[in-house]
C-alpha cells in the first residue's frame, strides 16, 4: 500500500496550503485561530478547529523537509493503519479473503491518498479494532486510551467516534 500514497503530486489542492497556514499561525502565536479568516463572505465567523494538532505536525515537517516530508508522513501513517488491519485480518481469517478484499479497497485508498489530518484517525482507528478483536493486545493497549483520545481529539474530528469505540472496548 506504500506505493498508493508515495507519489508526485500538486499536494496543494487539497487543502494542504490552509493547513500550512493555520500551523504556521499556530506556531507563531502560540494559539488556534478562532476566526474563519480564510472566509471572503464571513470573516469573522467563529469557528471550532478540531485538527489543530495536525496542522502544527504539518507545518513543522513542511518547514523541516518540505512536501517530500509530509509525503514520507502520509506515506508512513497510511500504511501503518493498512498493516494493522490487514495484519489483523489475515490472523482471523488466512490471506485469501484479505487479499481478494484488498483489490475494491484500493480504489478507496486511491481516492483518499492525499495529506490530510484524517491519515491520524485512520491509524487511530486501525488501533482501537486491535483492541477489540486480540485480547493479548487489549490488555496492554487499553492503558493507552486516555493518551491516545488526548492526542486524536487535537489531530481529527473523527475522535468522536474513536471514543466511543474505546468505550466499547472498555465495556467488553
Amino acid at each position: 500500500t506504500s506505493f498508493i500514497y508515495v507519489h508526485t503530486t500538486d499536494v496543494f489542492n487539497q487543502d494542504l496550503g490552509r493547513h500550512l497556514r493555520i500551523g504556521e499561525i499556530i506556531w507563531e502565536t502560540k494559539e488556534v485561530p478562532k476566526t474563519n479568516f480564510f472566509s471572503y463572505t464571513n470573516p469573522d465567523e467563529t469557528v471550532f478547529n478540531s485538527h489543530w494538532g495536525s496542522q502544527l505536525i504539518f507545518y513543522g515537517i513542511h518547514k523541516a523537509f518540505g512536501v517530500n516530508g509530509l509525503i514520507l508522513l502520509s506515506t508512513i501513517v497510511n500504511t501503518a493503519a493498512f498493516s494493522i488491519l490487514f495484519t489483523l485480518a489475515v490472523r482471523r481469517v488466512g490471506f485469501v479473503i484479505p487479499s481478494i478484499l484488498f483489490i475494491p479497497f484500493l480504489y478507496i485508498l486511491l481516492d483518499r491518498s492525499w495529506i490530510r489530518p484524517e491519515m491520524f484517525g485512520n491509524l487511530f482507528y486501525a488501533m482501537v479494532l486491535v483492541t477489540l478483536f486480540v485480547k493479548s493486545a487489549r490488555d496492554r493497549l487499553k492503558w493507552f486510551f486516555p493518551l491516545m483520545a488526548l492526542l486524536w481529539i487535537n489531530l481529527h474530528i473523527t475522535a468522536v467516534f474513536g471514543v466511543f469505540a474505546m468505550g466499547v472496548v472498555l465495556l467488553e
